[in-house]
């Protein structure tokens, strides 16, 4: 039922993204 909506599928993928920069920021931090 997922793969029939790209849209969601490139909300997720844009989250994916945010969540690994903010990792990578969060690790700078430390």
């Amino acid at each position: 039922m997922f793969s029939f909506h790209p849209f969601t599928r490139g909300i997720r993928s844009e989250v994916l993204s945010f969540l690994f920069i903010f990792l990578k920021v969060l690790f700078s931090f430390l």
